[in-house]
């Protein structure tokens, strides 16, 4: 990693060394609770999909329970926003939405250094 991006990313989040120390993010995601927010996150976006485009929601979904949908975190990443400056900087947590075994998209949660919500993107195929 250049080390003019460590510089920019180090006063939000610890860089140690040649790369950025994952425990870092591991430690972000327990202490902010991240796994457990974004899977509610989806929850919560499912169900106003739901209300809000029932013909939709049936296409895609069926009769199916919310909970019965895959929902398990894909991955969790650094995103280094406004390029090369890094001066809008996320930790962002990511679910493939799957149903029935089939990818049907996607919810991405994304989270400031102080573990507030900056935005959330709910997408479907």
């Amino acid at each position: 990693m250049r080390e003019w991006i460590k510089q920019a990313v180090a006063r939000e989040i610890y860089i140690l060394g040649d790369g950025m120390e994952y425990q870092n993010i591991l430690d972000f995601v327990k202490k902010y609770n991240i796994e457990k927010r974004t899977q509610e996150g989806l929850s919560e976006n499912i169900e106003n999909y739901k209300k809000a485009y029932p013909k939709k929601y049936s296409e895609y979904f069926g009769s199916v329970e919310i909970g019965k949908l895959y929902r398990q975190i894909d991955n969790v990443s650094l995103s280094l926003g406004n390029w090369p400056e890094c001066s809008y900087n996320h930790i962002v947590s990511r679910i493939n939405i799957r149903y029935q075994g089939d990818y049907v998209g996607y919810y991405k949660m994304v989270f400031n250094f102080d573990g507030t919500i900056e935005d959330d993107i709910f997408y479907l195929e």
